[in-house]
């Protein structure tokens, strides 16, 4: 089958231009094409702003279409930054899970231990440590994927009780509780669906961390937005939510952090409860308990 020729490609031109507003200054790279509008990117990992114009565009107009959406563009940069920064904390270069590295449970370090078995890679928490179980021939992949599921299994544990109590004293009845990870968030609601969902990295952080998202996702059964009725109903019945939540979201534990490993594969985990009550609670523990050994 013949093929058309390709048409020669369209020069480029491109250069950086400083734009300075509202105490910002944002280095710009300005890419010139044939084209008939100006486009603005912001690219990750770490907000850079790309503007795309027309040959003929002037410094002057870039600089124009830049200032008149300044504050889009800072919000998705600042919106990127803390993706990356979630993404450096759920993804540690270092947690490669060998022995000797420190894990974070619920705010607290903890030594791991590995230990060669024949089967499936498993782990469980003990007095002591961490404990890996793995075969002699477990890469880093299947290492990091049991210690996550036993993550998973850790934080339904601790928040289905949480669920439980709070559903009681907010008097709502949620579906589903569901852990998964997040990148900018430490929980979500769905109230239509009355859906409640953890965020993994919650393993890591101090119970009252916990309790606080549990509470703020099970508010949103009542009142769904962030309005004023919303924060009256934090302030009532978690008086420091919001030094909470500015620990949680500055990544502080106990003074440190450090961070959860991830594991290639199960990407989320849910347990649709009914209703999530005592019952719920039971489901939660025994399964930890008869899958952590």
């Amino acid at each position: 089958m013949p093929t058309r020729p390709s048409a020669p490609r369209a020069p480029t031109r491109s250069a950086v231009l400083t734009v300075t507003a509202r105490g910002v200054t944002l280095d710009v790279t300005v890419v010139r094409r044939r084209m008939r509008r100006i486009y603005l990117r912001v690219l990750p990992p770490d907000g850079r702003v790309v503007v795309s114009a027309p040959l003929r565009a002037s410094d002057r107009a870039v600089r124009a279409a830049v200032l008149a959406d300044l504050a889009w563009i800072l919000r998705n940069r600042d919106r990127i930054r803390e993706e990356e920064r979630r993404d450096a904390l759920t993804r540690p270069p270092l947690a490669r899970g060998v022995a000797g590295e420190t894990w974070w449970v619920l705010g607290r370090p903890v030594p791991l231990e590995v230990r060669t078995v024949p089967g499936r890679a498993r782990a469980a928490l003990t007095p002591d440590a961490l404990l890996l179980r793995a075969p002699v021939d477990a890469d880093e992949a299947r290492r990091l994927a049991a210690i996550e599921r036993w993550q998973r299994r850790h934080l339904r544990a601790a928040a289905a009780p949480l669920v439980s109590t709070w559903s009681e004293r907010l008097a709502v009845d949620p579906r589903f509780l569901g852990i998964r990870r997040m990148r900018t968030h430490w929980g979500t609601c769905e109230p239509q669906e009355r859906r409640i969902w953890l965020a993994l990295e919650l393993v890591t952080r101090p119970p009252e961390g916990l309790e606080y998202v549990v509470v703020h996702e099970l508010v949103h059964l009542i009142e769904p937005s962030h309005g004023p009725r919303f924060v009256r109903l934090m302030d009532h019945h978690v008086p420091e939510w919001r030094r909470i939540r500015a620990e949680l979201d500055a990544g502080t534990v106990s003074r440190a952090y450090a961070p959860v490993g991830v594991a290639a594969d199960n990407d989320s985990a849910a347990v649709d409860t009914g209703p999530v009550g005592r019952a719920a609670v039971q489901l939660s523990l025994g399964v930890d308990e008869g899958s952590a050994a």
